[in-house]
């Protein structure tokens, strides 16, 4: 066999054998993609549950993650389970410390009493049946107004505790919104950095396809460039999956859909 011959079937080898080092990448690559998209439908069916829609209702998320920035300062809080559970409890202290103060007041009352008689007979004789109307007055004098007063003084020093709970609260919210927000930027810089390294890598893709053709060199290099390219999408993918659950957290704490 001549030397051109022996080179031409190393070369056809080479190449089949590169073939099926391409069918194994392609089927490692599909068998990820279908338990992806297996492990997506259940998903999808608990959250359609969760929101009382067709279990196979289509969920479409966009995937800009330019984020407006929100500042806890700024946050209304009104609508904060926890927050209106201790207003509600302030509300109720102040009725009981106004209802103390006036039980602890003298009262005096007007009122009229009318009194339906009836006629009767004494003495064969019919006696009454006229009406009568009886102005009356009475005058309620507190005495245990220690009491009241304590118990005026009790209700309000639970309003101030309540205040600096409320405080404490919105305190603590706005700590974990702030840690939230930072999350989402870092989730946006992070998508904006694969999002570049994606474009340079497909740009070396084609640089190192085009010498593949010509020359047959740098097969492996192309197999690892096409892995990189594939975990970049990965990765922007996982961003935008980041950014929807941090979202939801945020409108979880405000108890409000909120617009990012």
């Amino acid at each position: 066999m001549s030397e051109s011959s022996m080179s031409s079937t190393g070369m056809a080898q080479k190449g089949l054998a590169e073939i099926y080092r391409i069918n194994i990448e392609k089927m490692r690559i599909q068998n990820t993609i279908d338990k992806l998209k297996a492990e997506r439908s259940p998903s999808v069916a608990k959250l359609n549950q969760l929101m009382d829609r067709p279990l196979s209702t289509p969920i479409d998320l966009t995937d800009d993650l330019s984020i407006s920035p929100l500042f806890a300062s700024e946050v209304d809080w009104s609508n904060n389970p926890m927050i209106n559970m201790l207003e509600a409890e302030q509300e109720a202290t102040l009725k009981q410390e106004e209802m103390a103060k006036y039980a602890g007041r003298p009262m005096f009352g007007l009122g009229l009493n009318y009194m339906i008689l009836s006629p009767r007979m004494e003495n064969n004789m019919e006696m009454g049946g006229e009406n009568m109307i009886m102005p009356m007055a009475t005058l309620s004098l507190p005495i245990f107004r220690g009491k009241y007063k304590a118990m005026s003084n009790q209700a309000k020093y639970k309003q101030q505790a309540i205040e600096q709970d409320i405080n404490n609260t919105k305190g603590l919210l706005e700590v974990q919104w702030q840690q939230y927000s930072t999350e989402l930027n870092n989730l946006e810089r992070d998508h904006e950095l694969y999002n570049a390294q994606y474009k340079l890598a497909e740009k070396t893709y084609e640089v190192m396809l085009s010498s593949y053709i010509s020359e047959g060199v740098g097969f492996d290099e192309i197999l690892e460039i096409q892995r990189e390219l594939l975990d970049y999408q990965i990765k922007q993918n996982t961003t935008v999956t980041q950014h929807w659950q941090i979202k939801s957290a945020l409108e979880m704490l405000l108890a409000n859909e909120i617009d990012l």
